[in-house]
């Protein structure tokens, strides 16, 4: 399950499972949710504790990512809403034409108010990295995924762990965890402008 608060201060849940996905909001006169609504009804999404949907919000602005099981390559897809998570968009394809898998798009929101996803990228566990997505329409349409571990030394990114993305004091930022030897770290990726990114700190090199 998953939680953010809209702009009236209502919290919004997303939560299912075995291939549906739900989200629920708040409704304060009634003093109860309100009747779940099924995201994606047609796709079978991928659910798990750690690997499964996400959500961020700024506002009114809400947008949920998730993945369809078994496409791992052009499976990401990703759902807005305006209003405070009483409407939801059609689903967008978050990459399309993949020649590599893309797995576990992490969302936030940055400065413009425009979505972006941290998602592992790669064919096999020596070739993962992280690969961060923007969009510049609020969910719409979605960039080409960048390279934004490449700062970060090490064999590649944890192809099973996720992300958490964020946007803090006019910067990107993405922590992730990261393989060196065969030792896992947590590393902090940043960027000014969301495309290069060009600083990776250690955060526990222990």
């Amino acid at each position: 399950i998953r939680m953010i608060v809209n702009g009236t201060g209502n919290p919004v849940v997303t939560f299912g499972s075995n291939g549906h996905l739900y989200v629920s909001v708040w409704n304060a006169s009634a003093n109860a949710f309100g009747s779940p609504y099924e995201i994606d009804a047609d796709s079978n999404v991928f659910m798990s504790d750690a690997e499964g949907p996400r959500m961020a919000s700024e506002g009114d602005y809400l947008v949920i990512t998730y993945q369809i099981s078994g496409d791992w390559a052009n499976g990401a897809r990703s759902v807005h809403s305006t209003d405070g998570g009483l409407s939801w968009s059609e689903p967008n394809a978050m990459v399309t034409g993949a020649t590599v898998d893309h797995f576990m798009p992490c969302v936030a929101i940055d400065g413009n108010g425009n979505p972006f996803a941290g998602v592992k990228v790669g064919n096999g566990p020596e070739e993962i990295y992280e690969g961060i997505l923007r969009s510049a329409d609020g969910g719409n349409d979605w960039l080409p995924a960048v390279n934004a571990s490449s700062a970060a030394a090490g064999d590649a990114v944890c192809e099973c762990c996720p992300s958490q993305p964020f946007f803090a004091e006019g910067r990107y930022y993405d922590l992730v965890r990261n393989n060196n030897g065969n030792i896992r770290d947590f590393w902090l990726m940043s960027s000014e402008d969301g495309d290069v990114w060009d600083a990776a700190l250690d955060i526990d090199p222990l």
